[in-house]
């Protein structure tokens, strides 16, 4: 296990596209004077050490230059949730009836069968959760669960915890992560460095 796990950190304030050559060398410079203050202990090389690290600092503030301009004052606010019996209606037709149901537990067959008569009340529900920015005490709750990964099956530490959400919270989830992703990708806020999911 210790040969996968790294033991030692790394930063990366040299990738940073502003963090130039001569930045990089003024930051050498002053760790390496750094260490020999440390170890020396005498007056002139601390004193050679804090004139460094001002001269660094002073630098950092007045190279303003190489900073990108990422242009976050010319995208507009995201728009106002409208949720509609629409796409409320399309997101029951498109659960998958072999799931298990959450702590509330209506599953999810029961949702995509009665789906013409729930739609319009769940749109109500999930619309004064969106404006008033709660949901139900409900579907704050989950059901946990563990699942067998490999190995032994009498050792806790080969289970999976699997968190069982209620249904109705999940598509309130989708709804609203389709929302701020449209506006994401609309006005190219995420960048191809932008990593994990999306």
């Amino acid at each position: 296990m210790n040969s996968c796990i790294p033991s030692k950190w790394t930063s990366s304030r040299y990738n940073l596209p502003w963090f130039n050559h001569s930045l990089k060398r003024l930051v050498t410079r002053k760790q390496r004077l750094y260490n020999k203050a440390k170890t020396s202990g005498k007056q002139n090389h601390c004193k050679a050490f804090r004139v460094a690290r001002k001269l660094m600092h002073r630098r950092l503030k007045e190279d303003l230059s190489n900073i990108p301009d990422i242009g976050y004052d010319r995208i507009p606010a995201i728009d106002s949730l409208s949720i509609t019996t629409n796409g409320v209606a399309k997101q029951l037709s498109l659960l998958k009836t072999n799931k298990a149901s959450g702590p509330d537990a209506i599953p999810p067959w029961f949702l995509k069968e009665h789906a013409a008569e729930i739609t319009p009340i769940l749109t109500n529900i999930f619309q004064d959760s969106i404006e008033s920015g709660t949901v139900p005490s409900r579907w704050k709750s989950a059901n946990v669960c563990g699942v067998f990964k490999k190995g032994k099956k009498s050792d806790p530490s080969n289970y999976r915890p699997i968190s069982l959400t209620c249904i109705a919270s999940k598509i309130l989830e989708h709804i609203v992560y389709s929302h701020v992703m449209k506006h994401f990708e609309h006005y190219n806020i995420l960048t191809d460095c932008q990593h994990s999911f999306r």
